[in-house]
């Protein structure tokens, strides 16, 4: 559950119940267990991605151009280094204000996970206008909060474990989508040229089914 806390919610659904609802009607070229491939509806959404690598996972979809984070926005942290980007001026140096300031609005994101928090605490280094760099604790080791026009990423680092195994990846790029994961299961199941011959089901490999999705918010 802590796994989905950062993936922006659409329509009061969570990730997983998107995405099962692209797999269960998307013509599926070939699935064998751990990896599948087929193509459905190219828009609502255009673009979804999901990928998990040990304890790093990574998010990507499209969204309105402009919003809370405005049309670009990029806050990245990796160990104790800061590198922000954002339309909102400011100019500094050695956490000395010219004019401005990095925790201004349109910078500050709170994305309801808490992870954002760090912000607060930065000491920036240098800041000229739309860019700067800063250092902070090291806690979290890997976070990143990315805006580009209509496509928003995230990245945060987490447990190995959980749901979708220690490695995943699903993706829907327009009218493509992909699908792997590892250890397999029987979530993508055995298919060939629409034709299903094992498995599939995504509640029923979650041992959810519709009744209890819908219960939950």
């Amino acid at each position: 559950m802590s796994a989905q806390k950062f993936l922006p919610p659409q329509v009061g659904l969570t990730f997983e119940e998107r995405w099962d609802e692209i797999s269960a009607g998307m013509f599926k070229c070939q699935a064998c267990f751990c990896a599948e491939q087929g193509c459905t509806n190219p828009v609502n959404p255009m673009c979804l991605v999901d990928n998990k690598s040990c304890c790093c996972r990574q998010t990507c979809e499209t969204t309105d151009c402009c919003g809370d984070k405005g049309l670009i926005s990029d806050i990245e942290k990796y160990c104790c280094i800061v590198n922000s980007c954002s339309l909102t001026p400011a100019c500094g140096c050695c956490n000395m204000w010219l004019f401005g300031r990095p925790h201004g609005e349109g910078m500050e994101h709170q994305d309801g996970d808490g992870g954002d928090e760090f912000m607060t605490g930065v000491f920036w280094l240098s800041y000229c206008v739309f860019m700067g760099t800063g250092v902070t604790a090291i806690s979290p080791c890997i976070y990143a909060d990315q805006k580009w026009c209509c496509l928003e990423c995230q990245t945060r680092t987490m447990d190995c474990g959980g749901e979708g195994g220690c490695c995943h990846s699903r993706k829907k790029s327009c009218c493509a989508v992909m699908s792997s994961e590892c250890p397999p299961t029987m979530e993508i199941g055995c298919a060939f040229c629409g034709c299903k011959c094992c498995g599939g089901d995504k509640s029923e490999a979650r041992g959810a089914g519709p009744q209890q999705q819908k219960m939950t918010s």
